[in-house]
């Protein structure tokens, strides 16, 4: 098997070389690419022609504070840096959450609401849906506000734990 540095690289794993080169995870580098996807992207969305460039640079920022994360790993010794790199995906999907706010159009023509309400009444009010998840009593409308917690927690877990 060949290690992962000189597949890589072309350095064996134990050079000096390959030691010098900083280790991305694999959370960073989704975030890398989706970053960089939105930024080639970017110039096709004509609903916001003031976006410029922004897309672009805020990927550049989001590849610098990466690249010089994991560059100082190694070089600082400790838990912090490593600890930083835990948390830091987190704190970059918040900021990728915000960046789709880019993409939406400057003037949102809200034709799709009120099929969503139509079908909301007809589901929980006229199928009776919401009398059903209402006659079990607590347990299972909390388990629906428990799931919907955890879809915005599960990034928080899977640092924590």
């Amino acid at each position: 098997m060949t290690p992962r540095a000189l597949a890589v690289t072309g350095y064996p794993a134990d050079s000096a070389q390959a030691a010098s080169l900083p280790t991305v995870r694999g959370s960073e580098w989704l975030l890398v690419l989706y970053f960089a996807f939105m930024a080639a992207i970017a110039p096709w969305f004509q609903g916001r022609p003031s976006l410029g460039a922004r897309p672009f640079f805020q990927a550049l920022v989001v590849f610098g504070i990466i690249g010089a994360v994991a560059w100082l790993e190694p070089r600082i010794p400790g838990y912090a840096i490593s600890w930083l790199r835990d948390w830091l995906p987190i704190a970059i999907l918040l900021v990728a959450f915000r960046e789709l706010d880019w993409f939406t159009p400057a003037n949102y023509p809200f034709r799709f609401e009120p099929g969503w309400l139509a079908s909301d009444r007809w589901l929980l009010s006229e199928q009776h849906l919401r009398a059903a998840i209402e006659s079990t009593g607590f347990l299972l409308p909390a388990y629906l506000e428990l799931c919907y917690l955890l879809v915005y927690g599960v990034g928080v877990f899977g640092v924590v734990f």
